[in-house]
């Protein structure tokens, strides 16, 4: 059995951490053996495999990550050792000369696939220098335009066997721009549990909507493109007399600017919400505003719940969208994305056509990770 090791800094709420437990859910599913390092927690996240083993950072790597979250629960590291390692990790940390230090690569019982999941320069420099494996596998989850800090880690792709993308569009990005890792890099896109999508999505009754009704599950940023959403609503409802519900899910730094605008029931702001999945599934459109994804993960998870997407168009759209059979990607500004729910609105059959076709969608994770798998470590484990 071939055993996988991948190092995260952290658990957070996020889609990141969504990724991890299902990424690797399915490793073990498909008869791997899973481990995870963890630097700021070795609490289990809610949803993953009781067969993958979690661990934390031994002393010596405490003092090389030497963070307030991870040091604050740590009996044996007074206040004043804190302050003298951190003034010494200070002078050190130049470059790779602190991980250099305080890594001690383990020489017995290496792994078969070592994975930075959080891509940056912390979890890719304890995979370098502390973990003794077959291949190492470094994750790029962010688009390249995105990734403001890059120049500060990329070069230590040099360390690593794989650099695994979550599209195909971040692939292509990365080719254009760091070209010498070309044959490094592999596509991993995010997985997903259907049946636990409808187990959630099913966990909580939600009452029918008398009307159509839109929604949309994103952070309130600029970057989500949350700042457009009062512009589409009024464009719809000066251009459009179907009557219709618009429910947004998430919360950000617009949160309140936007509610404060907000003066009809019809368009309503539920916050944050720890289980979106049931509002999803009892919608019948879901609208995505975002300037810029890497994959794409609310809009997939709309879709296997059978509820068809409107998108803005951004690069890795088409990788889970067919354009007119599945859902529908239109120019990524206000108006284009007004016009289309207007579209939507006035002519019930296109939603069912949408409907229908993502029935008969087939969604395989096994073949997906198994061939990741193959790519990695040479071992075909599918048909």
């Amino acid at each position: 059995m071939s055993k996988f090791l991948i190092v995260v800094d952290n658990f957070k709420v996020g889609g990141i951490t969504t990724s991890l437990i299902n990424f690797s859910n399915f490793l073990t599913l498909n008869g791997y053996e899973v481990e995870i390092i963890c630097f700021e927690s070795e609490e289990r996240p809610q949803g993953l495999a009781s067969s993958v083993k979690i661990k934390g950072l031994n002393r010596g790597q405490e003092i090389w990550y030497l963070n307030k979250n991870n040091m604050k629960h740590k009996k044996h590291m007074n206040l004043f050792k804190i302050l003298i390692l951190g003034l010494i990790k200070k002078i050190f940390n130049k470059g790779e000369l602190w991980s250099k230090l305080c890594l001690k690569q383990n020489k017995t019982n290496p792994y078969d696939c070592a994975i930075a999941y959080r891509q940056g320069r912390t979890c890719y420099q304890y995979v370098k220098y502390a973990v003794n494996a077959t291949c190492k596998v470094a994750f790029v989850h962010g688009e390249l335009k995105n990734l403001n800090s890059i120049m500060k880690w990329y070069f230590l792709w040099d360390s690593f066997d794989k650099i695994a993308c979550v599209s195909q569009a971040v692939k292509q990005q990365l080719i254009e721009r760091f070209s010498r890792y070309q044959k490094k890099y592999v596509v991993m896109p995010n997985l997903f549990d259907v049946n636990e999508l409808y187990k959630l999505a099913n966990k909580k009754n939600i009452a029918p909507y008398k009307s159509f009704t839109f929604i949309s599950v994103n952070r309130m940023e600029y970057d989500k493109g949350a700042d457009r959403i009062i512009e589409i609503y009024d464009y719809i409802k000066k251009n459009c007399n179907v009557s219709f519900n618009w429910l947004i899910i998430g919360s950000g730094t617009l949160y309140n600017e936007i509610k404060s605008q907000i003066k009809e029931k019809d368009l309503v702001l539920l916050g944050e919400k720890r289980n979106p999945f049931p509002y999803i599934k009892n919608s019948d459109c879901f609208v995505s505003m975002s300037r810029s994804e890497a994959f794409g993960m609310a809009i997939k998870e709309a879709q296997l719940l059978g509820v068809p997407a409107i998108v803005g168009a951004y690069p890795a759209a088409r990788e889970i969208i067919v354009d007119g059979i599945t859902g529908k990607i239109v120019a990524n500004d206000s108006k284009s994305i007004a016009e289309e729910m207007i579209e939507f609105l006035e002519n019930s059959q296109v939603i069912e056509r949408y409907k229908n076709n993502l029935l008969k969608e087939e969604y395989n994770p096994k073949v997906i990770i198994d061939k990741f798998v193959e790519e990695c470590i040479g071992e075909k484990n599918y048909e």
